[in-house]
């Protein structure tokens, strides 16, 4: 597995591992053993990808199943992560000089949380559809562009 790539795109390539091992053996099904974010991947390939049917058991080692509560910490109290996000729309919609808009929010030397990133939100000059696309983005949802 590519530990740069998505969790969707190790899934596939299990998948794809899967439905190989079993057209060489002759097996019908699979037993997976996976490490960290594979244990992630693997239930992508059983539950989200079709694989399920193949696969006879799932054992997962250090999979963080439910996140994993240091980040979850960080990213609550540091949403300057969005801030790429909320440049990358404001770009598109041509909103004026929206590096600096950004810059100006993020470099002030204060934590960066949930209510300044909404606030600045709210005091954009854009259509409310374009502040709802932006209120969505979250450090838990936003993985680049």
């Amino acid at each position: 597995q590519d530990c740069w790539a998505s969790t969707e795109t190790n899934a596939r390539e299990i998948v794809r591992r899967i439905d190989e091992i079993l057209r060489e053996t002759g097996a019908e099904k699979v037993n997976l053993i996976a490490h960290s974010k594979g244990g992630l991947e693997a239930r992508m390939a059983a539950s989200s990808l079709g694989a399920g049917d193949r696969i006879a058991s799932i054992t997962t080692i250090a999979t963080p199943h439910h996140g994993s509560e240091t980040i979850d910490k960080d990213l609550h109290g540091n949403w300057a992560v969005v801030a790429e996000a909320i440049q990358t729309i404001l770009r598109r919609e041509a909103y004026p000089n929206p590096y600096e808009a950004l810059k100006r929010l993020t470099r002030t030397g204060e934590a960066i949380d949930e209510d300044t990133i909404k606030r600045f939100i709210d005091g954009l000059d854009v259509p409310e559809a374009v502040k709802d696309e932006l209120r969505a983005i979250t450090p838990w949802n936003y993985t680049g562009f």
